[in-house]
């Protein structure tokens, strides 16, 4: 598996980069560090599907083990969605190699994860007259 990190997550994780860098991939991970109520929070996106992770509140820590938290996290999400565990090739049988970004357009901006950061809204549900039901955001 390859992550493609922008250089503030590498200041963080550390810059043990694949040298050469590897060629962009359909099948690679970029990876950005943002801050969000003070918070560092990790924003992934697998590069072909744009399967996008959000983890808020992670330690610098956590990001310096970064093959554990990161398969971690892509597990937790494809369960969380009902796809299948190798939806991305076995990820416990893959190594992890770091590379600079090279496609930032991959990447949501800030503000797609400070939507991904806010609790759920409710929704309630209304009936018409015909029986019909709606739902509307609380």
């Amino acid at each position: 598996m390859i992550l493609r990190c922008t250089n503030k997550l590498l200041a963080v994780i550390g810059p043990a980069l694949a040298d050469p860098a590897p060629a962009p991939d359909a099948d690679d991970w970029y990876a950005n560090l943002l801050w969000f109520d003070r918070r560092k929070c990790l924003l992934a996106t697998h590069a072909g599907t744009l399967f996008t992770i959000f983890e808020a509140n992670v330690t610098a820590s956590a990001l310096r083990a970064t093959r554990q938290l990161i398969t971690g996290l892509i597990s937790r999400e494809l369960r969380r969605e009902d796809l299948p565990p190798a939806t991305f090739g076995i990820l416990d049988e893959q190594g992890l190699l770091l590379a600079k970004t090279a496609d930032r357009s991959v990447l949501p901006g800030p503000a797609y994860a400070a939507v991904l950061a806010q609790p759920p809204r409710p929704i309630t549900a209304s009936h018409d007259e015909a029986g019909r039901t709606s739902t509307v955001p609380a």
